[in-house]
C-alpha cells in the first residue's frame, strides 16, 4: 500500500497561515 507523506509541504502551511495538523515548528 502507498503511504502518505509524513509531513506536508511547508508551502501548504503558508496557504492557510497556520501549521498543518501534526506539524511541529522547529524550536527557536
Amino acid at each position: 500500500p502507498i503511504k502518505p507523506p509524513h509531513k506536508p509541504p511547508a508551502q501548504e502551511a503558508s496557504l492557510d497561515g497556520k501549521p498543518p495538523k501534526g506539524y511541529k515548528p522547529p524550536p527557536k
